[in-house]
């Protein structure tokens, strides 16, 4: 399960430098990152989207609610709710990836940015309901704040001080590779962010399977 978290945080620093260089300025996953930028724009700063910053905010707002939703009703079959959260997940990614692939507009992108902010959504209120506290996937202040807890505790590096570390690097190379990647197009970048989950779904079937779980 760590692996699968570590990757999913590289494929949030992935979405994040696609929305944040490609679309104006904002964030996917981050959130608190939104809320600044949106009080940047409400004060006139160029080069900021209000819209696009609002378009986020709500669209993530409604994939946590709909992860909730999902979470109460398969709360008591794990495994299947994990398995539709990733294939959700998936299957937005790769509309985003579909739309971006069209052309770049003003709708166009809002609405790229809608769906990749569900995604991320959905994802963070299924961590959380899942009760992981050493990673989030999506944002990085608890993780860091642990991570300094431990260091003081003097944590092994293999324990939950090595996981948060490992979030923060996985999140430092999809920010970096994505930003990198956009030269070749926006859809590339969101185009390996879907597969890498899609990979991560499929895996997981597999590991369900061989442990012969039912639910």
């Amino acid at each position: 399960m760590h692996v699968v978290l570590i990757l999913l945080t590289f494929v949030t620093g992935l979405v994040d430098a696609v929305t944040y260089l490609g679309f104006g300025h904002v964030f996917a996953a981050n959130m608190t990152g939104n809320v600044i930028v949106l009080g940047f724009a409400l004060v006139g700063t160029s080069e900021i989207s209000a819209t696009a910053s609002v378009v986020s905010l709500g669209s993530f707002m409604i994939g946590g609610l709909i992860s909730a939703h999902v979470s109460h009703a398969l709360q008591r079959t794990r495994h299947r709710w994990i398995l539709i959260t990733l294939l959700v997940e998936t299957v937005l990614l790769g509309l985003a990836t579909a739309l971006s692939a069209v052309g770049q507009g003003f709708v166009r992108d809002h609405a790229t940015v809608g769906l990749l902010a569900v995604a991320m959504g959905m994802r963070t209120v299924t961590v959380r309901r899942l009760g992981i506290s050493d990673i989030s996937t999506t944002v990085l202040t608890s993780t860091l704040g642990g991570l300094a807890m431990d260091v003081y505790l003097r944590d092994s590096p293999l324990g939950p001080a090595g996981l948060r570390l490992a979030a923060v690097l996985a999140m430092l190379a999809g920010a970096a590779a994505g930003a990198v990647l956009l030269g070749g197009g926006v859809a590339l970048v969101l185009g390996l962010a879907a597969g890498l989950v899609l990979i991560l779904t499929v895996s997981y079937v597999g590991v369900v399977l061989r442990a012969g779980v039912d639910d």
